[in-house]
């Protein structure tokens, strides 16, 4: 069974720990979903834009 895990403040900088932690949660089987203010793609997944 896959694990879904949402990752608020998902961001394309890969300086950035959200974008470390989502490719290690993809290494590791868990299936991902970004949310994010910035446009781009993280670990393979589109981010779920939101504007505050």
């Amino acid at each position: 069974m896959s694990k879904k895990t949402m990752i608020i403040g998902a961001t394309p900088d890969p300086t950035r720990y959200a974008y470390r932690a989502a490719h290690m949660l993809r290494s590791k089987g868990h299936e991902i979903v970004n949310i994010g203010i910035k446009k781009g793609e993280v670990a393979g997944t589109a981010n779920l834009l939101v504007w505050a």
